[in-house]
């Protein structure tokens, strides 16, 4: 007998019992189409189809897969979310403050500006451009006491007979909420609603207005005739004087037939020379809508550059080696995160008043107080210096309260930001200024990034030294001096 020898045996291939994993179809798949009303992350396929992601909608109207820039896990067989999941859920709440009872004990500190507030109503080169400076010619429809004509629309494909007042209470409510607040309870909305849907002369999925037939925020033929046919079904109501029209549909209307849209047309009827309507759908969570939209189409805002720009990368570029970058960083609403505005854009829609604003001039050296831009009612607010006809250095404390009561306590302070109006170009003028010691710091969407001053930050940006002295509940004390 030989050991180790013997006859070799192959060995048999287990025959697989696991099913083979099918495809969800009504889940999206990276790279394909949607629409940037869907400002919810939601879970779908990646491009080979082969693991869930988590997909973000980029402005260009494409699924972008958020697993390629942060650490995000997706159970493979549930499709929750185990890891990153701040990232898919940044949502937008107001949280009561008034002013903090404690007071800053530095000395020689200015409350009020020293030059006449005009002098920093800063102007753009092209009044006719993009609203952002105070010499615009455009209109503004969302004003004190403005009127909101909701047009609720009803077809043969998808109706009710049910009350568009009560289906659509919420979203009524939080209009009005957000309106109060922004203006620091100065301005009031008047809504008007029909008791019953009205009928449109065509089916609803023939507008061809919904989610399949979307492409990015483009606006569409169909959007137009549907705006058009609902003033139609709504002329025995009361529609003059109204600043935007609401069109909403039945409740059970799917989003692929029906979803949002924010638009102008060349549809005489009011005080404007042209009329807005947006539509809104019973999930949309206000924010594509009022609190973001309603500076487009109300206010002529535009979007600042800042979030992921198309290119589905967090922005941060910097000009030169001041701090300054090319863009805000994702600070303010209208750039695209959900939190609160600009204080300049507040200021510029007049939803600030001119008493609430510091304008100064500073020869030497100064110290200024200034409150939390996001506090309901607080005075003194916002720190503008002006440095030329078109461009101005803008400062204001950063806390999280009111619509910034999701911001992280670690990104807290003021936040410096250039003011450049000399080009009418999309996105451009506002530039926030990072202090030098955190160059390096990488921005996390969807968090703005990490660029406030704190107790012993200092930047350097247009002649000036700006740096915080003071900081507590009262918001910050900014020392400027002049280089």
């Amino acid at each position: 007998m030989i050991w180790n020898k013997g006859i070799a045996v192959t060995k048999p291939t287990p025959i697989s019992t696991t099913p083979k994993k099918s495809i969800d179809a009504s889940k999206s798949v990276e790279g394909g189409s949607c629409s940037p009303s869907l400002v919810i992350d939601q879970v779908g396929y990646s491009r080979d189809l082969k693991k869930l992601v988590l997909l973000h909608c980029l402005k260009e109207g494409r699924w972008f897969d958020l697993g390629n820039l942060y650490k995000i896990v997706v159970n493979q067989i549930t499709g929750e979310i185990e890891a990153g999941a701040a990232y898919a859920n940044f949502p937008f709440r107001y949280k009561n403050h008034t002013e903090s009872r404690i007071l800053p004990t530095s000395s020689n500190v200015f409350t009020e500006g020293n030059i006449p507030i005009g002098e920093c109503k800063i102007s753009q080169n092209d009044p006719n451009g993009f609203h952002k400076g105070f010499n615009w010619t455009g209109s503004i429809r969302v004003k004190q006491n403005m009127i909101l004509q909701v047009l609720p629309v009803q077809a043969s494909d998808y109706s009710s007979t049910g009350n568009p007042g009560v289906d659509y209470k919420n979203f009524i409510d939080g209009i009005k909420e957000i309106i109060h607040n922004l203006s620091d309870g100065t301005w009031d909305l008047q809504v008007r609603v029909p008791a019953t849907y009205l009928k449109l002369p065509a089916t609803l999925a023939s507008y061809k207005v919904g989610t399949d037939n979307s492409q990015g925020e483009a606006r569409t033929p169909g959007q137009e005739l549907l705006t058009r046919d609902a003033l139609a079904a709504g002329n025995s109501l009361d529609l003059q004087g109204a600043s935007l029209f609401m069109i909403v549909a039945p409740p059970t209307t799917p989003q692929k037939v029906f979803t949002r849209f924010s638009n102008s047309w060349s549809i005489n009827l009011g005080p404007f020379p042209s009329l807005g309507s947006f539509s809104i759908t019973p999930i949309d969570p206000a924010w594509g809508t009022i609190h973001h939209d309603f500076f487009h189409l109300g206010l002529g805002i535009p979007d600042h550059l800042g979030d992921e720009i198309h290119s589905a990368k967090d922005f941060t570029q910097f000009i030169g080696r001041t701090g300054e970058i090319l863009g805000t960083d994702r600070w303010g609403n209208m750039s695209g995160t959900q939190m609160y505005w600009f204080a300049w854009d507040k200021w510029l829609s007049g939803l600030m008043q001119d008493s609430q604003v510091i304008c100064a001039k500073v020869t030497t050296s100064a110290n200024f107080w200034i409150k939390p831009s996001a506090t309901y009612r607080a005075s003194k607010k916002f720190l503008v210096i002006p440095t030329g006809p078109y461009t101005a250095i803008s400062v204001e404390s950063i806390r999280n309260v009111g619509y910034n009561a999701n911001l992280s306590t670690n990104i807290l302070g003021a936040l410096v930001y250039s003011v450049d109006l000399t080009k009418n170009e999309y996105g451009y003028g506002f530039n926030v200024i990072r202090p030098l010691n955190r160059l390096k710091d990488a921005s996390i969407f969807p968090s703005p990034g990490n660029n406030t001053l704190r107790v012993g930050d200092s930047l350097i940006f247009g002649g000036y030294k700006i740096s915080v002295i003071e900081a507590g509940d009262f918001g910050d004390v900014v020392k400027v001096e002049k280089l």
